[in-house]
């Protein structure tokens, strides 16, 4: 009887725990995740510390506008800083993104730092991702050192907080890449990327320009972005729209297209060339349709009306 007792008692607990698992696997299946943030690398096999273009994409699951930062990939740039990037060393060791640190807001904050994305939206923002403020101090002027093999990035971002809108932080998804194993025909492309350690510390450095120079012209791996990142200084717009003409010749699938696209843009509206603007931002859509800028541009999302409907 006692053992009888025993299994109808054990029967029920396991039974409790069942429908306990199950209740909570069904609630968290049927929660609704008010935002879901996703990233994207131009490439995922990379030569060793080979710049890469990376985008978030966020996308609205809610039933109404929800409000979200208009700054460089989503950050309003006033500590405490919103959007936090992490890499993963193929050892487990986690590094957090430093570059958004020389972002600053200067003045009041207005309107126009932030974006309503209506229901069912995506908006996304990108940036040239370097490695050399990315890293562990051993590796930061010494990139040719970095163990090859699989690295991981994500990312979390604080939602703004509104009357509306509560406190609340996003996790993206993981994306992995490989850094393959240095090849000594690179190395001294790679030395020169050490370089620009300084320079990304401080922006403007004429130094940055010389090294960037050097390595767009060794012809490696790491040409394509510093040449990218050259052509942005270009200030001009008919000089940029010829340079840039050259670039996409020499990498007609680049993954840099949209970043050198908004800098087209950029210096078009600059020039006030009205009769250029629409058919970028129509060109941009085309390569990134989510794209935050030429989304708000087209008034598929906006920017709230004042102040208030910050609160």
């Amino acid at each position: 009887m006692r053992v009888e007792r025993l299994r109808v008692i054990v029967g029920t607990l396991l039974m409790f725990v069942i429908s306990g698992v199950l209740t909570f696997v069904f609630a968290s299946a049927n929660t609704s995740v008010p935002v879901s943030l996703k990233l994207r690398l131009g490439k995922d096999t990379l030569a060793m510390a080979e710049a890469t273009y990376l985008k978030a994409e966020i996308t609205n699951n809610t039933d109404k506008d929800l409000l979200l930062d208009n700054r460089l990939m989503f950050l309003l740039a006033n500590p405490p800083y919103r959007f936090s990037l992490y890499l993963i060393m193929p050892s487990g060791e986690e590094c957090l993104y430093q570059g958004f640190r020389g972002v600053d807001v200067l003045g009041p904050v207005r309107p126009h730092h932030f974006f309503l994305l209506p229901p069912g939206v995506k908006a996304s923002k990108g940036i040239l991702l370097w490695w050399s403020i990315f890293l562990p101090r051993e590796y930061e002027v010494a990139l040719e050192k970095l163990p090859p093999g699989t690295y991981k990035l994500f990312v979390t971002y604080r939602l703004p907080e509104t009357a509306d809108q509560e406190k609340i932080v996003i996790y993206s998804d993981t994306v992995e890449f490989v850094f393959l194993p240095p090849k000594s025909e690179h190395h001294h492309a790679l030395v020169e990327m050490d370089s620009l350690y300084r320079f990304f510390g401080s922006i403007g450095a004429a130094k940055g320009r010389i090294g960037l120079q050097a390595i767009k012209e060794s012809n490696t791996p790491y040409s394509e972005a510093a040449h990218a990142r050259l052509l942005t200084w270009v200030r001009d717009l008919d000089s940029f729209t010829l340079e840039k003409a050259n670039f996409d010749s020499l990498y007609p699938s680049s993954q840099f297209s949209t970043h050198l696209l908004e800098t087209q843009y950029k210096y078009a509206k600059t020039a006030n060339r009205t009769n250029v603007l629409d058919s970028l931002n129509r060109l941009l859509l085309e390569i990134e349709p989510s794209n935050t800028d030429a989304l708000l541009r087209q008034g598929v999302i906006r920017h709230p009306a004042t102040l208030e409907d910050l609160r």
